[in-house]
């Protein structure tokens, strides 16, 4: 999802403003559409992937206040 509604939208902006960089014969122009080329390559290559542990590790676990006998005797 994020590769349609983001990344896909910044690849074309940086492309176009290259180009129109490159028509008017601007350095500049062409550099920040370059820059914001590689941008959107190295975030859409650095995505995490949703591993094993994919939004697992943002909270610790909670205790419950529930008594378990069972609990004591494992200790």
């Amino acid at each position: 999802m994020v590769a349609c509604c983001a990344l896909l939208p910044l690849l074309v902006a940086g492309g176009a403003l290259a180009g129109v960089g490159a028509f008017l014969r601007n350095p500049w122009v062409i550099g920040a559409g370059v820059a914001l080329l590689a941008f959107g390559g190295v975030a859409a290559t650095r995505r995490p992937n949703g591993g094993d542990n994919a939004g697992h590790d943002c909270c610790t676990p909670m205790r419950t206040t529930e008594h378990d006998p069972k609990d004591e005797q494992n200790r």
